[in-house]
């Protein structure tokens, strides 16, 4: 065998890895969904008002749901919901802090398509606490 042909060989082979590096990066293409909560306030007067904020969006759901709960012993107490469409949803939410100690929330994102209705859940933001003192 040449060197010449020797060359070519290697410059194909290495030219089919690079290749297959490339389309094997790329990956199927996904939906993705992002969900924040936030609390304005980490310490709140007991009586006072603390509100909570949450974005949400699957780019992969015709509907979706936006929901914040407040913890209460070992469940959660849905405290307000909102609908959004395919551009996300967002939801702000004053709560009354009743009592001293820590009080927990959460987001839940549910999402849906037009063909079967029923909601599913789709992710749930990080616990976030409110002091009461």
């Amino acid at each position: 065998m040449s060197k010449i042909n020797g060359g070519v060989r290697a410059a194909v082979i290495a030219g089919g890895c690079v290749a297959l590096g490339v389309f094997a990066a790329a990956g199927p293409a996904m939906a993705k969904s992002d969900m924040s909560l936030t609390a304005h306030s980490g310490k709140v007067r007991v009586g006072q008002t603390a509100r909570l904020s949450a974005v949400a969006g699957d780019d992969g759901a015709q509907y979706q749901r936006l929901c914040v709960e407040r913890q209460n012993g070992h469940s959660w107490q849905v405290l307000r919901c909102v609908n959004g469409g395919q551009d996300g949803v967002s939801l702000t939410v004053p709560v009354k802090i009743t009592h001293k100690g820590r009080t927990a929330f959460r987001a839940q994102l549910f999402s849906t398509d037009a063909h079967h209705g029923h909601a599913k859940l789709d992710r749930t933001s990080s616990v976030v606490a409110v002091t009461g003192r």
